[in-house]
């Protein structure tokens, strides 16, 4: 007898590992590693869903159950997949199961289903049966059987109805199954049979005429949708048509993946020729290419010094070797340029993309075509790193020091890590490309782990802008709009009519400098593009009466305030998503001084607009993007010129290139400085070098200015001199000696429920154990801990969060310590959940 060892799907971690199950016989030979199998499991032996991560001679166990079934059209994982799944569960302390399923594509399942066959024994005449039995029948006696999911697709709902109801009367029978299921799309299309046009004998009433000879004159298969509008009729009729066999319907799968191209802007993008630095970069990266094993390099330059061009050019030699290419890019809005470029140059080699704005049928058709070999480049955001593109010559990792490439989700894994082991697997290049390395990567390539190649100058002979710091502390106050404030009815109003001045000023959002050059610009017939980091119209509410700030009741934090159309505003939470009417009067005191305080993209966009008459301004934040393609259409609309002044957060800050901008504003600087994280620097600095260098890419000289209460901060100098170099040395020095990454590594271990004191024990209990492992068992595992500490937002969802925090260096052991201390723990901390994450980017 044979064995399969397998890890369950679905399952929490505290129970995930291996299991051994025998092997039928009418099994054995069919199941193979890598593939997928129904067990059962539990004292009630529920019929779990698993992967097969080996097959063995002997078990250590005395006792096994058997497998219960193969899935039908299950496929599987192949070895470099499964050993993916392997690693990302081990080091990112997540169930087996969450890593299959980033693996696996959108919509993909595995059904309990009936396999339905004809009965010879039970004979009907078609006369007896409506229209849809008569085609289930058909198609069962075509293919021998045909299973509840495929009549599903097929014939809908009705359809399995019908075949319950055909098994009832003998004519079908049936057996139970397992099935692997995928979201596919099908289109119906309807064609003319060979004796059509001879309809002697056959009555037509004078709509199925009308429709067949819409159909004959077409001279080609129709959508059955098409030719229902075309002809006027109800789609019963060119039914009746097919039962008549004149017409056939028939369904073909739709390409959505392909469809998803149609969505973008395609940039024109000839050739072109490398400058002599850009060329020495090309030489340096094919060298390590050619090494013909697992490689990395940092291609590190300045904003606007033509990374983008180096990396084609290396993908075009890539390509001729018949490998094939993976291009991640941070964000969704990024793709939008980068897909637009890429689908010019490289359409005839096949492009697929994966990232978040796809519908699940459009990811699961790119799975698809990456899968069936005709995708050989790969291009999206963190989720592309797993697509299952085999031969792979090459990995580029663009903006590589952006935090979306780390998951904030089960699992917590991040992009650079799973690259690398994709690299090694492959023997393939690694690059990570950047004009503000994070200060881990930049350490690596100065240690020699990577390759640094420099970039240090910009394309074609472009210059740096010019940066203009503006000291906002000596900027004037203004009156806040009338909607700004309510009922400041004190009694210096009633006495006199006038509003006490001190209650009611607040400071501009455009100072006099960025004013003036927006105005010039304008008169230039050229850009801007105006960057704040918060979204909403202002930042929260308060009582001036008693300082209450309405807060979220689900989450540690404020609500914002958002203007919607036709004076639907609303306080909003931007962490759970929580909504509320904008308060007239205070819960807490009942007094109607309530003040909305900071301002947002939203007013900001409203500002301009008002300053500025006749500038066309669009924003782009989280509110104007939830529609499908609003990032490509907002970003479309400024690259053609349909916009004078574009407002936005992050999304308008990296790696866009557009040549009519000549001014870039930050209307405030300090927000990401002063934060409670040891990374806020290189955060700031890596956001302000971006945003300016959207700038003067073209022939337009450039120009940005920069809003601040802090103007003589290093990090700001740094950033406007775009010298990566004098702020890594303060930075690495602060790193070194405050011992932060990348001289250790950071693990956080989570709790999290309803219940307060609930989590509170569980993270007691959780460090008692920890202790006691550190003084026994894992005595040689070093680690430094911190904690137990609230989360900075300490309710989040309704759910209460505490955490510790432990520097070490992540290797194999301190990675067993854990991992078995979350997995004793999870059983004791009832209702909480428990979680790890290695290095998050927010502390």
């Amino acid at each position: 007898m044979r064995y399969a060892a397998v890890r369950l799907l679905g399952v929490p971690y505290g129970i995930d590992k291996e299991y051994d199950y025998n092997i039928p016989l009418h099994l054995d030979g069919k199941i193979k590693e890598g593939g997928f199998a129904v067990v059962p499991f539990g004292g009630a032996n529920t019929a779990k869903n698993a992967l097969v991560v080996k097959i063995k001679d002997e078990s250590e166990y005395n006792k096994t159950k058997p497998v219960i079934a193969l899935p039908k059209n299950s496929g599987g994982l192949n070895g470099e997949m499964l050993g993916l799944c392997e690693f990302i569960s081990e080091h990112f302390f997540c169930p087996f199961g969450d890593a299959v399923k980033c693996i696996l594509p959108s919509g993909f399942g595995i059904v309990k289903s009936k396999i339905y066959k004809y009965s010879e024994k039970k004979e009907v005449n078609d006369d007896e049966l409506n229209g849809s039995a008569v085609n289930i029948i058909e198609r069962i006696k075509r293919d021998g059987e045909c299973s509840s999911v495929e009549l599903k697709k097929a014939f809908g709902e009705k359809g399995l109805q019908c075949a319950a109801s055909l098994e009832k009367l003998g004519v079908l029978t049936s057996e139970t199954d397992y099935e692997c299921v995928v979201n596919e799309k099908n289109e119906r299309y309807v064609r003319i049979l060979p004796e059509s046009e001879k309809t002697n004998g056959i009555k037509l009433t004078p709509k199925q005429s009308d429709a067949l000879e819409t159909l004959i004159l077409s001279g080609e298969d129709r959508l059955f949708s098409e030719l229902v509008s075309e002809s006027g009729v109800s789609a019963s009729v060119i039914k009746e048509l097919a039962k008549k066999k004149l017409v056939e319907i028939y369904s073909i799968k739709r390409d959505r993946a392909k469809d998803v191209f149609d969505n973008y802007q395609k940039l024109e993008n000839g050739d072109f020729e490398l400058s002599d630095e850009q060329k020495t970069a090309y030489d340096k990266l094919v060298s390590l290419y050619e090494a013909e094993e697992a490689k990395a390099a940092l291609l590190y330059g300045i904003t606007g010094s033509g990374k983008t061009n180096v990396i084609m050019k290396l993908m075009e030699k890539v390509l001729s070797d018949g490998k094939n290419i993976i291009v991640l890019v941070p964000e969704i809005a990024l793709t939008s340029q980068t897909v637009g470029r890429f689908a010019s140059k490289y359409k005839d080699y096949g492009i697929a993309l994966i990232h978040s704005g796809l519908s699940s049928g459009e990811k699961s058709d790119a799975w698809k075509k990456i899968e069936t070999g005709n995708a050989k480049i790969v291009i999206g955001t963190r989720s592309a790193i797993f697509a299952p593109l085999e031969n792979v010559g090459l990995i580029v990792m663009d903006e590589e020091q952006d935090a979306s490439f780390k998951s904030d989700r089960s699992p917590k894994y991040h992009t650079r890590d799973v690259a690398k082991y994709r690299c090694v697997y492959n023997k393939a290049l690694f690059v990570m490309a950047s004009a503000t390395p994070s200060i881990e990567s930049f350490y690596n390539a100065k240690s020699g782990r990577y390759e640094l190649i420099e970039l240090k100058n910009r394309y074609g002979g472009a210059k740096l802008p010019k940066v203009e710091f503006y000291d906002m502390k000596n900027e004037p106050f203004f009156m806040a709009p009338d909607d700004a404030f309510r009922g400041f009815s004190d009694e210096k109003e009633e006495k006199t009519g006038e509003k006490d001045r001190a209650e009611t000023e607040i400071p501009l959002m455009i100072g006099e400098k960025l004013k003036d050059e927006i105005a010039h610009c304008l008169d230039r017939k050229e850009q801007a593009i105006i960057f704040i980091n918060r979204r909403g119209y202002r930042a929260f509410a308060m009582c001036r009466n008693c300082g209450e700030v309405f807060s979220c009741p689900n989450c540690s934090v404020s609500l914002t305030y958002h203007k919607y159309a036709k004076g639907k505003n609303r306080m909003v939470c931007h962490y759970c998503g929580y909504s509320s009417d904008v308060p007239e009067v205070c819960a807490k005191c009942g007094k109607d001084r309530i003040s909305f305080v900071g301002s947002g993209t939203q007013l900001l966009e409203e500002t301009l607009s008002k300053q500025f008459e006749g500038a066309r301004v669009l924003r782009m934040d989280a509110d104007t993007t939830t529609g499908k393609y609003s990032h490509e259409k907002i970003l479309s609309s400024f690259r053609n010129g349909k916009a004078d002044i574009l407002v936005g957060t992050q999304m308008v800050a990296k790696g866009h290139d557009f040549p009519k901008v000549s001014l870039v504003g930050v209307a405030l600087a300090d927000t990401s400085l002063f934060v409670n994280d040891f990374k806020a620097n290189e955060k700031t600095f890596s956001l302000l070098t971006q945003v300016l260098g959207r700038a003067g890419r073209a022939d337009v000289p450039g120009l940005a200015v920069i809003q601040t209460y802090s103007p003589d901060n290093e990090v700001f100098r740094y950033a406007s001199l775009q010298d990566y170099d004098k702020f890594y040395e303060s930075e690495i020095n602060f790193r070194k000696s405050s011992v932060f990454p990348p001289f250790c590594d950071i693990i956080t271990v989570g709790f999290s429920g309803g219940v307060e004191t609930d989590v509170i024990n569980a993270a007691r209990n959780f460090g008692m154990m920890l202790d006691e492992a550190a003084k026994n068992v894992y005595k040689d595992a070093k680690f430094i801990l911190f904690g137990p500490f609230k989360n900075e937002i300490y309710k989040l969802a309704g759910k209460y969060r505490v955490r510790y925090i432990i520097k070490c260096r992540n290797g194999k052991r301190i990675r067993q310590m854990l991992s078995e201390l979350i997995k004793t723990n999870i059983p004791k901390s009832k209702n909480v959940s428990v979680y790890a994450d290695v290095n998050p980017t927010n502390l």
